[in-house]
């Protein structure tokens, strides 16, 4: 499912330059770009989205409105905001319903259900979840089936049920494979692996987790929460400097987009990692940063959390009077955050019995003992609330074979006679899909996806011919990154392949449909420009040039810097595709003995 027409930041960011501001095409291209930010750019989300709803109520152009306050419900999901997230999609979903638009309505469903779950209403968002998956079922909305499954799985997740929620992550999987939605295959690739993690199936994890990270890094929040996970998997292997080195990643990603939830939680675990290696100055540190973000925020969850680290870092440092009011601050949280509470009891327990106030130790001690016996009640009822959830998808899983039963039973009568022109239908079906897939493996790099140079040559021939005769502008543009084989051996030949692909992500973005780009060798880049004057090729080679110069590459690896040179030529009186390239190629050297990081034409 696509709930908006594709096109670029860019594109779309120029399109609305030239839309009057109250205009439906306006409304509709505001809530594409949108949709595109919200997990990159949750603010200028946001932003676009109350403009929409304010520009759209103006008009009275309900298709725009509902979509806007789908994109608002999702963004405000990003940025934790869980109580305004449900009000917008339930705004959403009332206008979807009176539009019938069931496609909206899914995708309204889900952030509705989203909300549900965040707040621990499991039960409602399993409701949601499934009646998504029933209508994206019958629609035949894979996408949305797999978002619905992934859902449900996350709840099986949090309820503790790992080995049933391994079972949907991976049917989720399965599911989206089709599309070839790199998005929505990294999100279950990651939550395989976290499932791998909580049931200590390390190199599982380790395996999934690592294929999530290679093909989700143009989306920073989930290449962050990747990361973070990597950081938990060393941490569980032993390896603490390599958990260091992925929680520090995995913090400037939340910190590049704002996630304050993701930035709390990453400073947190940063800060149990040197607690384990016995840093407490460090580990102090971290602790203070999140506990500061968690009350400016008022996250009173990590609050809680925090406060109790803290506290075991002066017990640590042996500076009991400094914990004992740190410890105490945890009681604030008492009605909701009882696991740290009956923990915090423990530690002043143990600290008033080092001091051999023995009256005080005694009074934590029995208030550990009772809540923890209150706890165990609360558990006992969440597992019979997962039993209640794992019933209702056992049933719900009868219900759906019982109507495919029946179906089937009514379809047999006619399935004979067709039965001879299916199975062809389906052999060539099959044959087509068989040769696109060869077609496809044999036109694009494995690495970066882009057409390799065997279709680029190809390609270019056919356009040079029609340029010839038509007497048509064309150009071609020859990149290449500069000092590559430092990175590779400065850093890794891992993060030279991370590198390449979000060189050739951020180069997609910014061409257009009839442009042809491909990975044309090592770390070279060709694009190819139909119908396209030397100024305008010019312009987008420049343009291309200064967003990969001035990328945040720190997410890859902190400090990095990339840079690219290119080559040009549109000069179509060369008596062969080859000479223009030789030309642009000419042009590139020239770029690097000038210095690199420039146009040459």
């Amino acid at each position: 499912m696509n709930i908006n027409k594709p096109g670029s930041t860019l594109e779309l960011k120029q399109r609305l330059q030239n839309l009057d501001i109250d205009s439906p095409e306006y409304i509709d291209t505001s809530n594409q770009l949108a949709r595109l930010l919200f997990r990159t750019k949750p603010q200028q989300a946001i932003s676009l989205s109350n403009h929409s709803i304010k520009a759209a109520k103006t008009i009275d152009y309900l298709p725009g409105l509902a979509r806007a306050y789908a994109n608002l419900s999702h963004t405000q999901l990003c940025l934790s905001q869980y109580a305004d997230a449900r009000e917008s999609a339930n705004k959403a979903i009332q206008l979807f319903v009176h539009l019938d638009d069931p496609v909206g309505l899914l995708d309204a469903n889900n952030a509705l259900g989203l909300s549900y779950n965040t707040s621990g209403e499991y039960e409602k968002a399993l409701e949601v979840f499934l009646r998504n998956d029933e209508i994206a079922r019958e629609r035949g909305e894979t996408e949305m089936q797999s978002k619905a499954l992934n859902n449900i799985a996350c709840i099986l997740l949090d309820q503790g049920n790992y080995s049933n929620a391994l079972e949907y992550f991976i049917r989720a999987y399965e599911c989206i494979q089709a599309h070839q939605n790199s998005e929505m295959s990294g999100i279950a690739l990651l939550n395989i692996g976290v499932t791998h993690l909580e049931l200590d199936h390390l190199e599982e994890a380790r395996e999934y987790l690592t294929r999530s990270l290679k093909i989700i890094s143009g989306i920073p929040e989930i290449h962050s929460r990747v990361l973070q996970n990597l950081s938990h998997y060393y941490q569980k292997k032993g390896d603490l400097d390599q958990a260091i080195e992925y929680g520090a990643q995995a913090l400037a990603g939340h910190q590049s987009i704002e996630n304050a939830h993701g930035i709390i939680g990453t400073l947190s675990n940063m800060g149990e990692i040197y607690l384990l290696k016995n840093d407490l100055d460090k580990a102090r540190h971290y602790f203070e940063e999140a506990l500061q973000l968690a009350r400016a925020k008022n996250e009173k969850t990590e609050q809680a959390q925090n406060h109790l680290l803290l506290g075991r870092v002066y017990v640590r440092k042996k500076q009991p009077d400094v914990a004992i009011p740190i410890l105490k601050k945890v009681f604030d949280f008492e009605q909701n955050y009882k696991t740290y509470i009956y923990e915090a009891h423990q530690e002043l327990s143990q600290i008033y019995e080092e001091k051999k106030d023995y009256a005080s130790a005694l009074e934590h001690h029995k208030e550990y003992v009772r809540i923890k016996d209150a706890l165990f009640t609360q558990q006992s009822e969440q597992k019979i609330q997962s039993l209640r959830i794992t019933f209702k998808l056992e049933q719900a899983e009868r219900e759906f074979r019982l109507l495919k039963q029946k179906n089937a039973e009514l379809a047999r009568s006619n399935r004979k006679l067709e039965q001879l022109t299916m199975q062809q239908q389906a052999l060539n079906t099959q044959k087509s899909r068989l040769v696109e897939k060869l077609e496809s493996y044999a036109h694009r790099d494995s690495l970066t996806n882009l057409f390799n140079r065997r279709y680029m040559d190809k390609q270019f021939q056919l356009e040079f011919d029609h340029a010839i005769s038509n007497d048509s502008p064309l150009c071609i543009m020859i990149c290449d990154i500069d000092n590559f084989k430092q990175v590779n051996d400065q850093f890794s030949h891992t993060v030279g392949d991370q590198v390449l692909v979000e060189v050739s992500s951020i180069i997609s973005e910014n061409v257009r449909d009839n442009d042809i780009l491909s990975r044309y060798g090592g770390e070279e880049f060709v694009l190819l420009m139909p119908d396209t004057d030397q100024q305008d090729a010019i312009s987008i080679s420049m343009r291309i040039k200064e967003l990969i110069e001035e990328h945040n590459w720190d997410h890859i690896q902190p400090g990095l810097r990339i840079t690219i040179s290119l080559g040009l030529c549109c000069d179509t009186s060369k008596t062969s595709c080859e000479k223009m390239l030789a030309s642009a190629d000419d042009h590139l050297y020239k770029a690097k003995q000038s210095g690199k990081n420039q146009l040459c034409y």
